[in-house]
């Protein structure tokens, strides 16, 4: 059968997808492969079956115009001739449990096999899913402190995350996605620990700075929460306690020297027990 697709985080170029006919994640000679253009769209012809189409290498756009790398991903194999078969964060999910199949077509577009990179734009709740898998990844696999470096260690964390969203009732709600997190964070406890080399030490420390940045992930989880909040309440005079401003700081400002040395009686009380 004959199918194609586009592979997608932005529109990833010169990607190869392969059919991965029997499940080994290495493309054999019996396996048809294509490269993605400039739109990401590739062409393959493949038996049907319940294989699995990988992704790797490949570059898209950021949000700038800066060329970045794309994460190797997955899809679950078309099941008809002529079907589009995207491959995406999303789609990666969906091959490693096929149970999210019905949670991701619940919120909305395209579901599970949405082209995320669309002009036509994509739901709200499908995209944050896949941006949030997204910065989970770039977590372990950018920079210095990067812990996951082949193609094979990146689609096992995939695995993870994917069960980890299985879990959940509602996958983009924030619980689950602090679900999500903390199986990372569990995975790189035990990650090389078992292996006990020289580099040892630089290992373990690399993975507490990591445990650290997937704490930003939550945080600009939140941050677009927060700016969601901000658009539906614009104009509006009752407002959630998270959206009205905080008048400490202000207050603060406008105190004096005599009246910033001024303690309140909970800290006199706490001092005199300390010293005593």
């Amino acid at each position: 059968m004959s199918f194609s697709g586009k592979v997608a985080q932005g529109y990833v170029d010169g990607a190869k997808v392969f059919a991965d006919l029997d499940g080994d994640g290495v493309r054999d000679s019996n396996e048809s492969q294509d490269t993605t253009d400039s739109s990401g769209a590739y062409n393959l012809n493949a038996d049907a079956g319940s294989w699995t189409l990988i992704t790797s290498g490949g570059t898209f756009l950021d949000s700038q115009g800066n060329k970045v790398n794309a994460l190797p991903m997955k899809a679950p194999a078309p099941t008809s001739s002529g079907a589009t078969a995207n491959v995406t964060p999303l789609t990666s999910l969906v091959a490693a449990n096929p149970d999210l199949k019905a949670k991701l077509d619940a919120l909305g577009g395209d579901g599970w096999n949405a082209d995320i990179a669309s002009s036509s734009g994509v739901p709200g709740k499908l995209l944050r899913v896949a941006q949030t898998v997204e910065q989970a990844m770039k977590t372990l696999t950018k920079g210095d402190n990067a812990v996951l470096s082949s193609d094979s260690s990146k689609l096992k964390t995939l695995d993870k995350l994917a069960d980890a969203f299985a879990k959940q009732e509602d996958i983009s709600s924030k619980d689950a996605l602090t679900a999500k997190l903390a199986e990372l964070r569990q995975e790189l406890a035990t990650l090389k620990v078992a292996k006990v080399t020289a580099q040892s030490a630089s290992k373990l420390g690399k993975i507490n700075v990591v445990r650290k940045d997937i704490a930003k992930v939550l945080t600009v989880i939140n941050q677009a929460r927060k700016a969601e909040l901000q658009k539906l309440y614009r104009g509006k005079s009752v407002k959630p306690v998270d959206l009205k401003p905080r008048k400490t700081r202000a207050l603060r400002k406008r105190l004096n020297k005599h009246e910033e040395s001024l303690k309140s009686l909970k800290t006199i009380r706490r001092e005199q027990r300390t010293a005593l």
